[in-house]
């Protein structure tokens, strides 16, 4: 069995829950995979991968499913040196982007309990995958003056601006069920979210769904910015660039759900992000004029 050749390879209990920042979610994944191939009994042969694609097909599982559900089971072979071809990929249709609605936020936040309206907050902050929100809700604290995160699947290093307006949320709450970074806690956010929309009785949404909201609403405000959350690169511009400072300038016009009390950027927050978009020159003749008006 190969979720069983696994455990032995990596010294990986079957049921343990691996915790592990870097390396749990990630292993519980490919046995999670490697069960998955079991379970239609195929041989790790060109003839097996080919019968493996049928089958998974006619039973109604997704392209995208049974070539990552592939890839892991090949992966658990070339650890002990065994190279298998992986044959003909399955085409794998474009994706549709359906992120949720504004209308959709605002009603589960009226059910949601406070600590799974931290999470919402969160991620519809930084736009961050699943697995990844889970260590960012861990991670954020009082005082907290920048977010920042490794993301796993990339290993990208990104960082968010924090406004005045999310602080009320870093206080990490007494009662939260995300205590590691694991399938199950990702199954409990997506479970949560299922039962708060049947609860409000919206549209079932997806983390995935508040990702594709929050990366469209910062490349609404600012291209650049969007591709920064998102993860997919700058090219050669990311040797010239801050996304500390391109982020903290389009903040203020990232648009908000009007649940979260803060649908625009405060004054002084928005008067900030402008300042720091000026040259030297520039901000003494602010800071001279400021000072004059200020002594009256």
């Amino acid at each position: 069995m190969y979720h069983r050749r696994y455990s032995l390879i990596f010294g990986v209990s079957e049921s343990a829950r691996l915790d592990s920042e870097q390396t749990g979610l990630r292993a519980e994944t490919i046995v999670k995979n490697c069960r998955r191939w079991d379970r239609f009994g195929c041989p790790a042969t060109s003839e097996g991968l080919t019968a493996f694609r049928q089958q998974a097909l006619a039973a109604g599982m997704s392209p995208h499913t049974i070539e990552k559900t592939i890839t892991d089971m090949l992966t658990v072979h070339a650890s002990i040196g065994q190279k298998l071809d992986a044959g003909k990929r399955l085409r794998r249709p474009a994706p549709e982007p359906k992120p949720a609605p504004l209308e959709t936020i605002n009603a589960i936040w009226e059910v949601s309990p406070h600590w799974f309206r931290r999470w919402i907050v969160l991620t519809y902050w930084t736009g961050a995958r699943c697995e990844d929100s889970i260590r960012v809700y861990k991670a954020v604290t009082s005082h907290t003056e920048v977010i920042r995160l490794r993301a796993d699947k990339t290993g990208r290093n990104h960082v968010w601006p924090v406004m005045q307006w999310m602080r009320e949320w870093f206080p990490l709450p007494t009662y939260h069920p995300l205590n590691g970074v694991s399938l199950h806690f990702t199954n409990v956010l997506r479970d949560g979210l299922t039962l708060l929309c049947e609860q409000a009785g919206v549209e079932r949404i997806t983390p995935q769904q508040l990702r594709q909201h929050s990366i469209t609403e910062w490349s609404r405000a600012n291209a650049t910015a969007g591709a920064i959350v998102h993860g997919c690169g700058l090219g050669v511009l990311s040797h010239y660039l801050d996304p500390l400072q391109i982020l903290e300038s389009a903040a203020p016009r990232v648009r908000l759900p009007e649940c979260f009390g803060a649908t625009s950027a405060t004054g002084e927050e928005s008067l900030l992000a402008n300042f720091r978009r000026l040259d030297q020159s520039a901000q003494d003749l602010i800071s001279g004029t400021a000072e004059r008006l200020a002594a009256g």
